[in-house]
């Protein structure tokens, strides 16, 4: 009767445990990345200002387990862009850069694996505030949902697409820029 009783017990304080950690966010990996990087700027044909990452930025891709199943992938900026457009209120970001995954792909010719590692990323969003002190001279420009629209990583190869939702901040003058993204299922 005893063992029942902790039996009993010890499986109510892992469904306890379970669901506390489901709740909170404890204990658990959830599929995001993340960035937190300071842009420069760079030329642009357009009147907004234009802003890119540096070349050596390693993306933070290791804990979004659909596009790196192998939690441990490295990332190889092509060329990826900033723009704040203050007028209609939107900051976006578009470019290229390979998703290198030697053990997910390390089984594919050398080809073949560079192939299917081009990637595209993508992301826009309306302002839902913006932040100034004017004592410090400094305005930050954020996103946050609902303003913000999807976030969207793409394999060139196939056309896959993987969609995730973020909070974005960038603050001028110093040109820094945070996203915090979680991929859409789990947002369900």
């Amino acid at each position: 009767m005893n063992h029942f009783i902790l039996f009993a017990l010890a499986v109510f304080g892992l469904l306890l445990s379970s669901c506390f950690s489901s709740v909170f966010g404890l204990g658990t990996v959830k599929d995001t990345f993340n960035i937190d990087v300071v842009l420069s700027k760079t030329e642009s044909f357009l009147k907004d200002a234009m802003y890119k990452f540096p070349d050596n930025y390693q993306l933070d891709l290791s804990n979004s387990s659909i596009v790196c199943p192998s939690n441990d992938c490295k990332t190889a900026i092509k060329l990826i862009t900033f723009t704040l457009d203050e007028e209609s209120s939107v900051m976006a970001a578009i470019g290229n850069f390979n998703l290198v995954d030697d053990i997910s792909n390390g089984h594919l010719t050398p080809k073949k694996q560079k192939l299917i590692e081009q990637m595209f990323i993508d992301f826009g969003c309306k302002l839902s505030d913006i932040q100034e002190d004017i004592k410090k001279k400094t305005t930050k420009y954020i996103c946050s949902p609902p303003n913000t629209h999807d976030l969207k990583i793409t394999r060139n190869f196939n056309s896959t697409h993987y969609f995730y939702i973020f909070n974005a901040s960038f603050e001028l003058p110093s040109r820094h820029l945070v996203l915090n993204a979680t991929e859409m299922h789990e947002q369900k």
